[in-house]
């Protein structure tokens, strides 16, 4: 008996369909195994983000030393003079 158009259709797309499916397992595959890796990724910016907030507030503790520090070599100075000592510092 020959095959008619609806069969040959029918057959057609069911052969289409299992077709697509294991393209779509192939696709399911790589992404499960992407998925640790991105969660690696993440966990990894995340450290990473919080080591440069400490340092940004480190940085941000420090920048009042250097005119403390200038504020402490003329007082050095001034002494140094009123002592009468030749060797100072220079900034």
């Amino acid at each position: 008996m020959a095959e008619n158009d609806f069969e040959r259709l029918t057959r057609l797309m069911l052969a289409e369909f299992k077709r697509m499916h294991e393209r779509f397992d192939a696709t399911e595959t790589r992404f499960d195994s992407i998925e640790p890796r991105i969660t690696n990724i993440e966990v990894e910016t995340r450290d990473i983000r919080k080591r440069l907030e400490r340092l940004d507030e480190a940085a941000q503790n420090t920048t009042g030393f250097a005119k403390e520090i200038d504020h402490l070599l003329k007082r050095v100075v001034t002494i140094e003079k009123h002592l009468g000592l030749q060797a100072h510092i220079k900034g």
